[in-house]
């Protein structure tokens, strides 16, 4: 999850939230691993389009039940980062966008 979430870093995960939204950072099941990436795109009623920040590729739709949790701190190297409260919850989007332009970058210049 470069640039946000560094190799190493420990992750405070909400179990208890069940509603999701682009931007957000969650934890899911995908292919018989657990990762965790960030929601880039709403597919239908409870599906989502999952990328990990720095990869090429998406991991596909995910059905929100393959969801097990959102990331709502992490603590890179004893910085503690609240990402469910502002300024982070505004940023999301530039993540998110930042996700699309890597996307993109990949698919053009492979």
């Amino acid at each position: 999850m470069l640039p946000f979430i560094s190799p190493g870093a420990l992750v405070q995960i909400d179990f208890s939230i069940r509603k999701f939204y682009i931007g957000d950072i969650v934890v899911f099941y995908h292919n018989k691993q657990l990762l965790i990436h960030r929601i880039i795109a709403k597919s239908t009623y409870k599906a989502f389009l999952l990328k990990g920040d720095n990869n090429g590729t998406v991991d596909g739709i995910i059905q929100s039940k393959n969801i097990l949790g959102k990331i709502i701190s992490v603590n890179n190297s004893g910085r503690v980062i609240n990402i469910s409260t502002s300024p982070y919850k505004e940023l999301r989007y530039l993540f998110v966008l930042y996700s699309w332009i890597k996307l993109l970058a990949t698919k053009l210049f492979s």
